[in-house]
């Protein structure tokens, strides 16, 4: 017979007290069961899931702080220098029709990224179950690789102005295209690993609960 309190055996099985706790014994006869070994005794189920690492620390606060700061400043920021690159380079696009357009849409893309990933980092502040961790992932690949074939390729080849535009973007040989989707696709591969093998994104958003059997009969 062990203590449900300090995991101590007791002497014989008509304690009515622990010798080491004080704590009152079951008196329904039935044997308690020995403490696993090498767990510290008095630790329920509960108390050992909640010492496993949880919560929005760690890797996970950083994966936040990249999706709520550093990709909106570093989208925004990088689409205003290369706009000031293609002034300075091409002064007279900024009397072409196709300007205003270009500028639009541009920007519809680069702030659509940007609100994008806010709201995935404020899905991963405030979310409970898996389905959250999934909807971020798949967010990582939209402001990742899918937001450089559009920002750096498509727009720029939809655009009146698409001759230079190209050129700029692209290049003869479609080095910084490809730069730009290799390095937002090793971004996303990376962050969406992190969210589905880690321990702590585990404990931090519940897995969802089967249905009992006859439940929607």
């Amino acid at each position: 017979m062990f203590c449900p309190q300090c995991g101590k055996a007791m002497a014989t099985t008509d304690a009515k007290f622990c010798h080491a706790c004080g704590s009152r014994l079951p008196q329904d006869g039935a044997p308690e069961e020995a403490p696993l070994q090498g767990e510290a005794p008095g630790i329920e189920r509960g108390q050992r899931q909640a010492a496993q690492p949880s919560g929005v620390r760690g890797w996970l606060l950083v994966l936040v702080g990249v999706l709520m700061i550093v990709v909106p400043l570093i989208g925004i920021g990088s689409f205003l220098s290369h706009l000031a690159i293609l002034k300075h380079l091409y002064p007279s696009l900024v009397g072409e029709s196709g300007w205003e357009q270009y500028l639009l849409w541009m920007w519809l893309a680069v702030g659509g990224t940007a609100g994008l990933s806010i709201y995935a980092s404020l899905r991963l502040l405030n979310g409970k179950t898996s389905e959250d961790v999934e909807a971020v992932c798949t967010m990582l690949w939209v402001i990742g690789p899918v937001a450089a074939v559009v920002v750096n390729a498509l727009i720029p080849y939809l655009v009146s102005i698409k001759t230079i535009l190209i050129y700029d973007y692209i290049g003869l040989t479609g080095t910084p295209l490809i730069a730009s989707i290799i390095g937002s696709s090793l971004f996303s591969l990376i962050w969406t690993s992190y969210l589905n093998h880690s321990r702590r994104v585990r404990n931090t958003y519940l897995q969802p609960q089967a249905e009992p059997q006859g439940a929607s009969q």
